[in-house]
């Protein structure tokens, strides 16, 4: 399952394999230089809609 997250310097929406968590890289937006989060690492949006608490 894809990475899901926003550059942090740009806010782009940005989507990365699995196998690049933690990785880093150049926002294809602006440039700058970014890293992947780790897939444990979702907002908390995110945990909040496959159900699992904290």
């Amino acid at each position: 399952m894809p990475i899901q997250f926003k550059c942090q310097h740009c806010q782009t929406g940005l989507e990365a394999g699995d196998g690049l968590a933690g990785k880093k890289g150049a926002c294809p937006n602006c440039g700058k230089e970014i890293t992947v989060p780790k897939d444990d690492s979702k907002p908390q949006s995110e945990k909040k809609k496959t159900g699992k608490k904290d």
